[in-house]
């Protein structure tokens, strides 16, 4: 309760305390323990969902869960933004098609952090 307490004041301190009225996602391990979701709903007085990944292909069954939520979100948008990033080398990368196939992309990707 402390937690969303203090997040409920930062959020006002923003100025962001009329504009959500979707309300709060929480992600992250600690977002699947029993109550979370109420909890924050009850405290920031606002509705609360608890977010996972999804449209997941592979290992769905061990990534589903809240605690990969960020983790599985930043490697997404590090694929949509696979074309703005600079080659370490310093050549312009050649625009492709983008790859549909994950364990592919992801590869390719792992390939393009090291020199």
């Amino acid at each position: 309760e402390e937690i969303f307490q203090l997040v409920e004041e930062e959020i006002k301190r923003s100025g962001y305390d009329g504009l959500l009225p979707a309300g709060v996602i929480l992600t992250g391990g600690a977002s699947s323990l029993r109550g979370m979701r109420q909890t924050a709903s009850r405290v920031m007085n606002m509705p609360a969902r608890v977010a996972k990944p999804e449209n997941l292909i592979g290992l769905v069954d061990q990534l589903q869960s809240p605690a990969y939520s960020t983790s599985v979100g930043l490697l997404y948008w590090a694929m949509l933004m696979n074309e703005a990033i600079p080659s370490r080398s310093g050549r312009a990368r050649v625009k492709t098609e983008p790859k549909t196939d994950f364990k592919e992309w992801f590869k390719d990707f792992l390939r393009s952090l090291f020199p």
